[in-house]
């Protein structure tokens, strides 16, 4: 008997069998990963639910409120309010989905500041419809993480602004302290409490 031959045999064998198992084990990966995600590739399918959102947002989603000098501005500072949902680019009709299907289209997609990233932002700063849209759906769809919290208070400065409270300096520093105590201020309230105290006081002087 030719050993060699039996050996070779069994090799081709193996070799069949492993590209048998290899291929189902991708296609009931997918199967998974497509009854896991409630997200099609297909575009006639493609519909993302108020829960789904949701859960994203907990994720990758930030309410962000920037404070920059305006030379314009009667108290030197401008205030301007951003709704943020971070993604890879490979996931970039992901985010176009979103602001079609529940901002509108009034958002925009937009590439990292670091030009090596390979992250997109869908960014929604059109204030009415951070007020009209964007808050009342968070409103109806409370967060149960600690991002809660974030939302709360981007929410406060957010109706603060439509009394155009933002505009006295009192107003201001109130949205200051808010901002330096917002996301990641929150495991430093000590330090971000002296920052904002500081802050406030260059704005009333």
């Amino acid at each position: 008997m030719n050993y060699t031959i039996i050996l070779f045999i069994l090799l081709e064998s193996f070799l069949y069998l492993y590209d048998i198992f290899t291929i189902e084990c991708y296609e009931n990966l997918q199967w998974l990963a497509c009854s896991i995600i409630p997200y099609s590739i297909n575009k006639e399918e493609r519909k993302i639910s108020p829960e789904w959102l949701l859960g994203f947002t907990e994720a990758e989603g930030t309410f962000a409120i920037d404070i920059n000098d305006a030379k314009d501005m009667k108290l030197g500072k401008k205030v301007q309010l951003s709704f943020i949902i971070t993604q890879h680019l490979l996931d970039e009709q992901l985010l176009h989905d979103i602001n079609q299907q529940f901002f509108y289209g009034k958002g925009y997609v937009e590439n990292s500041r670091d030009a090596n990233s390979k992250v997109k932002r869908l960014r929604i700063r059109d204030f009415q419809t951070i007020i009209n849209v964007v808050i009342p759906f968070y409103d109806a769809n409370m967060f149960y993480s600690r991002k809660k919290h974030d939302y709360t208070d981007w929410r406060t400065v957010a109706f603060m602004m439509q009394k155009k409270q933002h505009l006295t300096a009192e107003g201001l520093v109130k949205i200051m302290e808010i901002e330096q105590l917002m996301n990641r201020g929150r495991t430093e309230e000590g330090l971000a409490k002296k920052i904002a105290r500081r802050l406030s006081k260059s704005i009333l002087k």
